[in-house]
């Protein structure tokens, strides 16, 4: 098990992605993303290609598949702005998940200075 202090991060989208991977291992999703309203990845715990593209459609779905893989989108409201998280993976898995992570999304975020567009 990984102490959740030596997975902790200063850097926003590390940060997400430490809480986002911890989220997943306890939920069984996949994988999970939080994009903003154009769809751009804010953080993830998948890096690259996958979860740059997996930020747009989170942004313009509402959620079905992504490369043949269960799907799904929830509206997020951050101070004022409109963010989306994802889930890939079992859909009660991936329900549970983003239930879950919506408090340290908002905490993580909040500590990181976003401010909204």
């Amino acid at each position: 098990m990984i102490d959740r202090r030596v997975a902790r991060s200063y850097f926003t989208d590390k940060a997400l992605g430490a809480w986002l991977g911890a989220v997943t291992r306890r939920n069984g999703a996949e994988a999970m993303v939080v994009a903003d309203d154009d769809g751009l990845l804010i953080g993830g715990n998948i890096e690259g290609e996958e979860a740059e593209e997996l930020a747009a459609v989170a942004a313009g779905s509402p959620g079905d598949e992504f490369h043949g893989r269960p799907l799904t989108v929830r509206r997020h409201a951050w101070q004022g702005e409109t963010l989306y998280i994802a889930a890939l993976g079992d859909r009660a898995a991936a329900n549970a998940g983003i239930d879950e992570a919506r408090t340290g999304v908002d905490r993580i975020l909040a500590e990181g200075g976003r401010t909204p567009l």
